[in-house]
C-alpha cells in the first residue's frame, strides 16, 4: 500500500494541473518551498507535516473530505489541525549560524531509507560549535519532512558542570518529550520499554548532545530514525559516521564577529578572530566583552592577543575548555602540558623530544580521541592556541625551562640531520627545504631560549653556537641571521674559547658581506683570522683569507684581493684541501679578469676546471666554463 505522502503527492499534482498552476505558481500561493513540492509529487515524502498539508489544501482547494478519504485509504493518522491531538516534539533552531555549511551537508548526506537507523557522531573541541551545527542540520532536515513523528533533543551534560546524565535521567527526558503526561515514577525497565516501542513505531530526528562516553547512550540508541551525537570523544559509537568540526574559516569568522559587534572594522575583526584562533565561542565571548567594555576596541583586542591573559578575559571559555581535560590520567595530562611550549603546529619528533620517548603513538591517539590535538599528516600535529593557553597555565616555570632545554638540544641534532639531507641533493634536498620551512617556528623558539640563557647555561651556549651553523647553510634567513650569528659569537666569548670565537666570527662576517656591509664584514673576518693564527688552525686561516679576498673583490680593492686569494690557496695546498685550492683559484681568476690580465685569468679557470672535473663537481665545471667563455668574449671584443 502506498504511503499517505505518496498518495497526497499524486493528488497535489492532479489539482495543480486542474488549477493550471506551475510549481512556481504553487510556491507563491502556498508558501511551500519548490523543492518540497517536487519531493512530495515524486513520492519522496512519506509523511508530510501538517503545516505543509494545510497550506497546499488551501492553495489548491482540497477539501477536508478528500483528505479524510486519503487517510482511510492509507490508514494514516493525521495530526494537529486534522483533529489528532498527539504531541510532536521539536528542536529549537540555533539563534545565529554562520558558515559551516559543508559540515551540515556532511550530516545531511547520511539520510537513508525509511526503516534504517543513521548515527552521525559530530566531534570537536569544546566551544567549537558542535551543538549549533547539529541544531542547524536538524532545522534543514525538518524542512524535508522525512521525520514527521518529531524531534528529540537531550543534553547529556558529559562535559559540563555537575554530574553527566545517567541512563535513567536520559530515558525520562526522552520519554517526557514524546509524552509530557507520562508518569515520571516509571522504572528504568518501563521507560526503556516505552522508548523501544516508540522508536520502532516512529521515525524521530534525534540530537544526543554533549555525550561523554559510549556507556551513556549504548542502551538508548533507537531502532530507527536519524541520530546526531555531539561529543568531545572521537569514535564514541562503533559504526557511526564520524564528522570532525574544526575552527571557522576566516571570512565566516569575521562575519560572525562583525554581526555580534557592529563597531568592529574589517581590520579589527580580522585581528580579533586571529587572536582567538577562529574559535566560535571565543569570538562570541570576545565580541560581548567589546560591547560591554568602556575601553577602546583596540585595547581589548590587545588583551585577547596576549597568550598568558586572553583566557582571563573569557572565564566562561576557560571552564568550557577545562572540562576537556577531565578524566585524563596524570601521565597524559603531563604530556599535554609539555606540548604547550610548542608552536600550534608541530612535528612528531618534537613530541618525542619533550616526552623523552620514541614511542608516542598511543598517547597522541588518546589526545586525538579527545580532540586535544589534531593530526595534520606527514608526522605533524596541531593544538589549538586556546588549548595551548589553558595547558600553559598548568606548566611550572622550572619545568618549562627544562622542556625548552631538551627541545633545543634535539633541534640542533634534527637540524644537522636535515642539513646533511640537503647536501645529498636531488629529492632529498627538496624534502629537507620543505621540512625546515615547516619546523622554523620551533627552531626560532629554541634560538630565542638559547639567546636568553647562554650566559648561565652551558647547554644554551652550545645551542646558540651550533644551531646557526646547520640552519643557515640550508636556508638563509636574511632578517634574522645577524642576530643568530651575533648570539653565537657572544656565547663563544662567554665560554672564552678561541676556537669557537673564530668559528662564530667568520660566518658573521659572511652575513655582513651578503648585506654589503663591507666594513663589518672585514672586521669579523680579520677577527676570526687572528684567532685562527693564534691557535694554529690552518683550515680556518685559509677560509678567512678567502673570505677577505671576496670582500676586497667586491669593494674593487683588487690588489688586496689578489694577495688574500694567494694566501688562501697557499694554506689550502699546504693542508691538502684540493677543493679549497680549486675554489680560491677560480676566485683569483675572477680578480685577474677584472684587472684585464686575461691570460692569467684563463690559466686560473682552466686549473680550477680541471680540479672540478677530477672531483666530478658539475656545478663548478659549469661555472668555470662560463668564466672561460666570458674571458674569450672580452678578449675578442678588445681585439676587434
Amino acid at each position: 500500500m502506498e504511503s499517505f505522502g505518496s498518495t497526497f503527492g499524486q493528488l497535489v499534482r492532479k489539482k495543480r494541473g486542474i488549477e493550471g498552476y506551475s510549481q512556481d505558481d504553487l510556491v507563491k500561493s502556498s508558501g511551500v518551498a519548490k523543492s518540497r513540492i517536487s519531493l512530495l509529487e515524486n513520492g519522496k515524502i512519506p509523511n508530510p507535516q501538517v503545516r505543509t498539508i494545510d497550506a497546499l489544501c488551501v492553495a489548491l482547494n482540497i477539501s477536508k473530505d478528500e483528505i479524510e478519504d486519503l487517510r482511510h485509504l492509507t490508514r494514516v493518522e493525521l495530526s494537529a489541525s486534522l483533529n489528532d491531538t498527539s504531541h510532536t516534539p521539536t528542536i529549537p533552531p540555533p539563534t545565529i549560524f554562520f558558515g559551516r555549511r559543508k559540515i551540515v551537508d556532511k550530516i545531511m548526506a547520511g539520510i537513508k531509507g525509511e526503516n534504517e537507523i543513521v548515527i552521525q557522531s559530530v566531534g570537536g573541541m569544546g566551544g567549537i560549535g558542535k551543538t549549533t551545527i547539529a541544531r542547524q542540520a536538524a532545522k534543514l532536515i525538518d524542512e524535508l519532512e522525512l521525520f514527521p513523528d518529531g524531534q528529540i533533543f537531550v543534553d547529556f551534560r558529559g562535559w559540563a558542570l555537575g554530574s553527566p546524565m545517567n541512563e535513567l535521567e536520559a530515558l525520562r527526558e526522552i520519554c517526557n518529550q514524546i509524552e509530557p503526561k507520562l508518569d515520571q515514577r516509571l522504572s528504568i525497565e518501563e521507560l526503556t520499554s516505552f522508548w523501544r516501542r516508540s522508536s520502532k513505531k516512529n521515525r524521530y530526528l534525534i540530537i544526543f548532545d554533549n555525550v561523554r562516553s559510549r556507556e551513556q547512550i549504548a542502551n538508548i540508541i533507537p531502532f530507527g530514525g536519524f541520530v546526531i551525537i555531539t561529543t568531545r570523544e572521537f569514535g564514541i559509537i562503533p559504526g557511526a559516521t564520524n564528522i570532525d568540526v574544526d575552527i571557522m574559516g576566516e571570512f565566516e569568522a569575521k562575519d560572525m564577529a562583525q554581526y555580534l559587534c557592529r563597531r568592529l572594522s574589517n581590520k579589527q575583526a580580522k585581528i580579533l578572530v586571529d587572536a582567538v584562533g577562529y574559535h566560535p565561542l571565543a569570538i562570541e565571548l570576545a565580541a560581548g566583552r567589546i560591547n560591554d567594555s568602556v575601553e577602546s576596541i583596540d585595547s581589548v583586542i590587545d588583551e585577547l592577543s596576549n597568550r598568558t591573559s586572553k583566557l582571563d578575559r573569557m572565564e566562561n571559555l576557560r571552564e568550557v575548555l577545562r572540562y576537556s581535560l577531565d578524566g585524563l590520567s596524570e601521565d597524559i595530562l603531563k604530556g599535554l602540558t609539555a606540548l604547550s611550549v610548542l608552536p600550534g603546529n608541530f612535528a612528531t619528533w618534537t613530541v618525542q623530544a619533550l616526552w623523552g620517548s620514541d614511542d608516542v603513538t598511543d598517547k597522541l591517539r588518546i589526545l586525538r580521541r579527545r580532540f586535544l590535538v589534531k593530526p595534520m599528516g606527514r608526522a605533524r600535529w596541531q593544538m589549538h592556541d586556546l588549548l595551548r593557553s589553558l595547558t600553559y597555565e598548568l606548566l611550572e616555570e622550572e619545568r618549562e625551562y627544562r622542556l625548552l632545554k631538551v627541545l633545543a638540544v634535539a633541534s640542533v641534532e634534527k637540524m644537522k640531520e636535515t642539513n646533511e639531507e640537503f647536501h645529498r641533493g636531488g629529492d632529498e634536498m627538496m624534502q629537507s627545504l620543505r621540512r625546515i620551512d615547516r619546523d622554523m617556528p620551533v627552531y626560532r623558539l629554541c634560538q630565542k631560549w638559547a639567546s636568553e640563557h647562554f650566559k648561565e647555561d652551558k647547554k644554551a651556549a652550545w645551542v646558540a653556537l651550533s644551531l646557526p651553523d646547520h640552519i643557515i647553510t640550508t636556508l638563509r634567513l636574511e632578517n634574522e641571521e645577524v642576530n643568530w650569528r651575533r648570539t653565537a659569537l657572544d656565547a663563544a666569548e662567554v665560554r672564552c674559547n678561541d676556537a669557537e670565537i673564530a668559528r662564530a666570527a667568520g660566518p658573521l662576517g659572511l652575513v655582513y658581506r651578503h648585506q654589503r656591509n663591507y666594513v663589518e664584514a672585514e672586521k669579523f673576518h680579520r677577527k676570526s683570522l687572528r684567532l685562527a693564527e693564534k691557535i694554529g688552525n690552518k683550515e680556518e686561516q685559509a677560509k678567512q683569507w678567502g673570505n677577505l679576498g671576496l670582500v676586497f673583490e667586491e669593494t674593487s680593492e683588487f690588489t688586496k684581493a689578489e694577495s688574500a686569494f694567494e694566501a688562501s690557496i697557499s694554506i689550502f695546498r699546504e693542508i691538502g684541501d684540493e677543493e679549497g685550492v680549486s675554489r680560491n683559484t677560480g676566485n683569483l681568476g675572477n680578480v685577474y679578469q677584472k684587472l684585464g690580465r686575461f691570460l692569467e685569468a684563463r690559466e686560473m679557470h682552466e686549473v680550477s676546471l680541471e680540479a672540478a672535473m677530477q672531483r666530478g663537481n658539475i656545478a663548478e665545471q659549469a661555472h668555470d666554463l662560463g668564466k672561460l667563455a666570458r674571458i674569450m668574449h672580452e678578449v675578442l671584443v678588445r681585439v676587434a
